[in-house]
């Protein structure tokens, strides 16, 4: 395994919440577990430190990056600043091919709710590949990234609220906009999509002396 693929699975793991804020990776642990050697394992872990998912520990290694509250709110501020604007590109490029897969995937997140860690994997897959159809490869990065942080507080956030049909008809309404050609709605309703989450973040930032203990309450 090269260390670009053992960076890959560490990305996924802790965007799945199978990696949690703060967990220790022991080089040997990671080597022994993929049977692999520490070279690509050490890479790895300085990729992903590198990209601000990892932080180094005292007397070497790494753990998992504990972002406080006040960050993930930044966060979100970002996608929403963001993924709205690739509507236009999305409109122009998207084929009926997409639009039929997307659909798919909708359906397979019908059939998940009540498993807000496979829901949340396929809404990830969903989100990506439409962002990918916009053909803006260094826009689909950087949000890619934001991901990355967030993903696990959408798991969060479905445990406590249970949002699986409302967010999977904002998905339909999403591909309907797509494929009436009409881009001006679909950035409307991309921003629409996240902005509950975005303002649950908000409040319990204003309620909470210590906000990063109140998102974890979620």
């Amino acid at each position: 395994m090269h260390s670009d693929e053992m960076a890959q699975l560490l990305r996924r793991a802790i965007r799945e919440g199978v990696l949690q804020p703060g967990q220790p990776l022991i080089q040997e642990e990671l080597a022994k577990r993929f049977k692999v050697s520490r070279i690509p394992v050490r890479e790895a872990l300085r990729t992903l430190t590198a990209e601000g998912l990892l932080v180094s520990r005292p007397g070497g290694g790494a753990s998992v990056v504990d972002i406080s509250a006040t960050e993930v709110s930044e966060l979100w501020d970002l996608r929403l600043a963001i993924e709205p604007t690739l509507a236009f590109a999305i409109v122009e490029n998207a084929s009926p091919v997409d639009l039929r897969h997307w659909h798919e995937l909708t359906n397979v997140m019908d059939t998940q709710k009540g498993n807000p860690e496979a829901w949340v994997k396929t809404n990830y897959q969903f989100h990506q590949e439409m962002y990918a159809a916009a053909n803006k490869p260094h826009t689909e990065r950087i949000l890619r990234s934001l991901y990355d942080f967030t993903v696990r507080y959408d798991i969060l956030y479905l445990k406590e609220y249970k949002r699986y049909a409302s967010l999977n008809d904002e998905h339909r309404d999403i591909l309907k906009a797509i494929a009436a050609r009409n881009p001006q709605l679909l950035s409307q309703l991309i921003a629409a999509h996240f902005t509950p989450l975005r303002k649950t973040l908000a409040e319990r930032l204003d309620r909470s002396r210590d906000p990063l203990d109140s998102l974890r309450s979620l």
